[in-house]
């Protein structure tokens, strides 16, 4: 409940109300005296986006309040139906007509068709007849039976009281399938399919409801769930959302083998028609599992989200409400409606369901833990999740709302219940969406959320007091009233006990100490803690200073671990101090921060450590240190590089090389490699009774780029972790397939069927860096190859990317490129795209750095790698020329790929080294080494070829992939380019040194004087030069006119918001006029061309 600062929460008092403004008459024509009319009273409620408020009618009392005594349980995910009881509904039954009095139920029946019949317009005397006929019935019976108008009305009217659901704009539109008649639990599935059929509708989701008689239910949440296992490790198989059902479906009779489980595995639907009646399961027709498997639009989490399979349900059908219209509950109401996408987004990506995001994270070489929050990655992937999920359902042709659009529709449906009936609950908690709630204009309304009838209820799940099931609870239970009896358990458990402590006295004792600042270093010496006990050895937790670095006895030696943070400049942090000054005085070392108090603390603390001779020997004590800090700060885990300095000086045994966890390079994961490698080398070192040492797995541990830092220590062999690589699929070949070759040229030409044209001249024109190419030796390529012309003579300068923020003209590149079109027909406006090619020499250079003979038939036979390529390209030696850009560098994350097929230890470290992005990579990259360099630089690189092609077919693109560098060519040959990155038009007059800025150029944003991600210009010659802008990522079409400094938007959306409607575009790409003044538009993500016929403002689609 959200309420004004300082008010009263109107609620909490003695007085009762039904919230429904009006009188309502008895059966004898006289106000209702049995209803009361609620008080009511006028508040303002204000939205602090828009600064607008509203006059609202708010009752002043309720006996269904929702502030239970004087305590806010809102925030309940399911609330009590009784308003006394201050409980979740899970804790008892909903049934509340089982302990209503018929005297309650008529009242609570006159209040309903007095709503009926003022909204139906029904006439008063049908209205007095049915009331007196309710009237009747209730005294015979005790209840009384609804017609199907009012069940339908009740339902309707219950969906729009629903204070937690965003859709009701849309509660008159709901049908109502009255199926009170059924009696067996074949008719019910049988209607239950029936009822998904109609809803489904092919995708264009219908909301309807399914109303079974009193006593049914289904067991099933939702018909379509999917199923949860335990495993034997304890481990969860599947959505745990799901875990009791899954239990009690298997109690009575469900089940899959365990060879056949699997995470994404439909529960069956399990119904009952009567509370005394065992229930009944069936499995869903494989036509019925309506489900989409989720992909995206962009190739990197394209191919994560595929590669864990990722999919959900089309369409929602909850089926454990319960419904009360009138006095009456119905139990068994099945609600089908449809989904707002970041509600499949939390089914996949919270932590207590699916929770994929470590797992896609660690697909996309992205750390999400706590010390990485400042990266916001957990909130990208989410982001990018909730995208994927848009974009699969569109694909799939299944309707789904955005949350924007839901809030939008939300806002309407509230302007409108305030016109009509003065209000109506809301749920501010549960309406705010979870994803960018402050972007929401529900953020910032304020709201009130009160009882209205008729309403939906919670109730508890049916196998919690399904009778066989409590039975078998106390049978499973020991029975311990035999004192005899209790005495030998007693006794057996102690023994236990005592046999377990004297193992664990046998165990290598290991300490591991932390000193942390924020509590990262604290929480990653824990998780060390429970890996060590896993491991079976005896580990103490214990902080820094708390630990007395005494002399151990000759025949023994203490192990260390030391897991610590650096605070301020270099210095310990709490927990660190104190062994901090007590290493600087041992190994002489000078520490400005300290003062002669600090010292004097110390001395006694040192004293204990020191030996008869004043000097601290640590030649007993083995220890490894791993460092945490951020390598944005000058003293980088400087107190860790102190302990792990002072403790060799003065003697002490690394066990592994110092590691260092940078906060903004994958903190997490240097972490869990250092920790691996720790074990592994204290495993060898100090085995223990019980523990198997296998050396050869030993070699699959990865050596951490952490620990390759420590550039002044002895080098160690490198061992590689092979599981970092991608799942690659197989490469197999199609050999009956025919050898595929080039036909001839034959129109019209497209990126699919390119025109092959020489290049003439390839001519840079960016100031100091201009190159004039010579003409190329005559041979036929796929319009321009950049990539070949530069090759021959220059290397060719990196376009930032959108990794980098550097606008120098020294790292751009514009050029002209003078083709042969002999043979091809185009007119002024035509747009270009250059696909470019890899040279024969480069190709070549791959293949045989992957091993194969360049006479192999196979470079030349169908492939499965078909499928990369939409089908475009079937063999290895046409993706490897025409799909695969084999001219870019290498990134650092497919660097650490590579490293994992180096068999030479040197060139591994080498190659990691690159990996990590820093400044040795920069100096690498100054040569722009192409992955043919690459290869030839680091020959023990042996990696398969279609290995070598699939990760940069996922994350590199060609220019015909993504045309983002669009031009337009007028009659005097000036060059209008839409230079995208730089979010800008610049104008190039012929035989000009520069180029003049006509548009944009103010940074990415979506004022009149901006633009974001131009991707196409076109200029109106006949309108005095008029320039027409796709301002792609504002999706909108912008005028610009000659020497004006802003747009006008003249298609598209005002503020940035894409869609479907025929006035919205979603990323425009190419624009383009006919003779009558017609703007075409190609709208690429909804996949379409529209009209507009600027004359006369309108708009059409073809």
């Amino acid at each position: 409940m959200v309420l004004m600062n300082g008010d009263k929460c109107p609620f909490i008092n003695d007085k009762t109300f039904t919230a429904i403004n009006g009188p309502a008459l008895s059966p004898n024509g006289d106000h209702n005296t049995s209803r009361q009319i609620p008080e009511t009273k006028s508040k303002q409620l204000r939205n602090y986006q828009s600064g607008q408020s509203i006059e609202v009618s708010c009752p002043v009392s309720d006996p269904n309040w929702d502030c239970r005594h004087h305590v806010c349980t809102s925030t309940l995910m399911s609330l009590a139906t009784h308003a006394h009881e201050n409980k979740s509904s899970n804790e008892h039954a909903t049934v509340e007509s089982e302990s209503m009095s018929p005297d309650k139920i008529r009242k609570e029946a006159y209040d309903f068709l007095s709503i009926f019949h003022t909204d139906k317009g029904t006439s008063d005397t049908d209205y007095q007849n049915r009331l007196h006929e309710i009237d009747r019935e209730i005294q015979q019976t005790g209840t009384y039976t609804q017609t199907f108008d009012e069940i339908e009305y009740g339902c309707q009217l219950a969906w729009r009281n629903a204070a937690r659901c965003i859709n009701r704009l849309f509660w008159r539109k709901l049908k109502v399938i009255d199926r009170r008649h059924v009696q067996t639990h074949d008719e019910m599935f049988k209607e239950i399919c029936d009822h998904m059929r109609l809803a489904f509708n092919k995708g264009t989701l219908q909301a309807t409801t399914l109303v079974f008689g009193r006593g049914a239910r289904t067991w099933s949440t939702q018909y379509l769930r999917y199923a949860c296992y335990e495993q034997v490790d304890g481990s969860l198989l599947g959505d745990p959302a799901n875990r009791e059902l899954t239990k009690a479906a298997m109690e009575i009779g469900w089940n899959k083998r365990e060879k056949e489980r699997t995470q994404w595995d439909v529960l069956p639907i399990i119904v009952q028609c009567d509370p005394d009646v065992p229930p009944s399961w069936y499995d869903l027709p494989k036509d019925l599992q309506f489900q989409v498997f989720l992909s995206h639009p962009d190739p990197k989490y394209d191919a994560a989200i595929r590669s864990l399979g990722l999919r959900w349900f089309a369409q929602p059908f909850v089926s454990d409400k319960a419904i009360e219209i009138g006095g009456i509950v119905y139990q068994c109401v099945p609600f089908s409606g449809w989904f707002m996408q970041t509600e499949v987004g939390r089914n996949l990506c919270d932590l207590q369901r699916y929770n994929f995001i470590p797992k896609l994270a660690n697909l996309l070489n992205l750390d999400v833990t706590a010390a990485a929050n400042s990266q916001l990655n957990i909130d990208r992937i989410y982001v990018e999740i909730n995208a994927a999920v848009l974009y699969s359902f569109e694909q799939a042709k299944v309707a789904i709302v955005d949350h924007h659009t839901a809030a939008t529709g939300f806002m309407k449906f509230l302007d409108q219940e305030v016109k009509q009936r003065g209000n109506t609950p809301a749920d501010w908690i549960w309406l705010v969406p979870p994803i960018s709630g402050g972007m929401s204009t529900l953020f910032h309304q304020e709201m009130l959320n009160y009882v209205v009838k008729p309403r939906v209820l919670d109730q508890r799940d049916p196998w919690t007091y399904y009778a066989p099931f409590q039975r078998k609870k106390p049978a499973l239970k020991m029975s311990l009233t035999n004192t005899r009896h209790r005495w030998l358990i007693v006794r057996a458990g102690c023994t236990i006990i005592g046999f377990a402590l004297r193992a664990v006295r046998k165990r290598v004792f290991v300490n591991v100490l932390y000193a942390s600042a924020s509590g990262t270093a604290q929480s990653y010496a824990e998780q060390m803690i429970k890996r060590l006990m896993t491991a079976g050895y005896n580990a103490k937790l214990m902080e820094l200073d708390s630990y007395s670095f005494e002399q151990p006895s000759t025949q023994s030696r203490s192990i260390v671990f030391i897991i610590t943070s650096t605070f301020g400049q270099g210095n310990a942090p709490d927990g660190g101090q104190m062994v901090e000054e007590w290493l600087q005085e041992e190994t002489n070392e000078d520490d400005t921060s300290n003062n002669n108090d600090k010292r004097h603390s110390m001395q006694m603390h040192a004293d204990s450590r020191s030996t008869k001779t004043g000097k601290v020997s640590l030649k007993r004590y083995t220890y490894a240190v791993c460092a945490i800090g951020s390598s944005a700060y000058p003293f980088f885990c400087g107190f860790g590089k102190l302990v792990d300095r002072a403790f060799q000086q003065l003697g002490g045994q690394r066990l592994v090389p110092f590691a260092t966890c940078d906060a903004l390079n994958q903190q997490y994961k240097s972490y869990t490699e250092w920790e691996e490698t720790t074990i592994i080398a204290l495993k060898k070192m100090y085995p223990h009774t019980g523990t198997v040492i296998h050396p050869a797995r030993s070699t699959s541990i990865p050596r951490p780029p952490s620990l390759q830092r420590a550039t002044s220590y002895v080098e160690q062999q490198v061992n590689i972790n092979i599981s970092v690589r991608p799942t690659y699929i197989p490469l197999k070949f199609h050999p009956d397939s025919d050898e595929i070759s080039r036909s001839e040229q034959v129109g019209p030409f497209t990126k699919d069927n390119p025109f092959s044209a020489t290049v003439i001249q390839n001519i840079e024109l960016t100031g100091a860096n201009n190159i004039i190419g010579d003409p190329l030796p005559q041979e036929s390529q796929p319009l321009a190859s950049l990539p070949s012309a530069a090759s021959a003579h220059s290397k060719k300068l990196p376009i930032p990317s959108h990794f980098t923020n550097v606008n120098n003209d020294e790292y751009r590149s514009v050029r002209l490129l003078i083709l042969d079109s002999t043979g091809l027909t185009y007119y002024p406006g035509d747009h270009v795209c250059i696909l470019p090619e890899n040279t024969l020499a480069n190709v070549n250079g791959v293949i045989l750095a992957c091993g194969w003979q360049l006479g192999n038939k196979l470079l030349n036979e169908s492939c499965s790698l078909e499928s990369f390529t939409n089908g475009k390209y079937k063999t290895l030696r046409q993706i490897l020329t025409h799909f695969v850009d084999l001219t870019t560098t290498p990134r650092p994350h497919t660097l650490n790929t590579f490293a994992t097929y180096a068999t030479d230890p040197s060139q591994q470290r080498q190659i990691l080294e690159l990996g990590k992005g820093g400044q040795r990579y920069m100096d690498w990259l100054v040569n722009l080494p192409t992955v043919k360099e690459m290869l030839e630089q680091f020959p023990s690189i042996q990696i398969p070829l279609d290995e070598l092609i699939q990760p940069y077919i996922l994350f590199l693109f060609s220019l015909f992939i993504f045309p983002f560098f669009l031009i337009y060519i007028d009659k005097n040959l000036t060059i209008y380019i839409a230079d995208t990155y730089n979010n800008r038009i610049v104008k190039w007059i012929k035989n000009s040194d520069y180029g003049i800025l006509v548009a944009g150029g103010n940074g990415a944003g979506s004022l009149k004087n901006q633009l974001y991600w131009p991707s196409g210009v076109y200029v109106h010659e006949t309108d005095g030069g008029t320039i027409y802008i796709a301002d792609s990522k504002n999706e909108r079409i912008q005028q610009w006119l000659i020497n004006s400094t802003e747009g006008r938007t003249i298609a598209g959306s005002e503020s940035g918001i894409s869609g479907l409607r025929l006035d919205q575009l979603s990323s425009p790409v190419q624009i383009k006029f006919d003779k009558d003044f017609n703007l075409y538009v190609v709208d690429i993500e909804n996949a379409r061309i529209l009209k507009f016929n600027l004359l006369h403002n309108g708009y059409g689609c073809d």
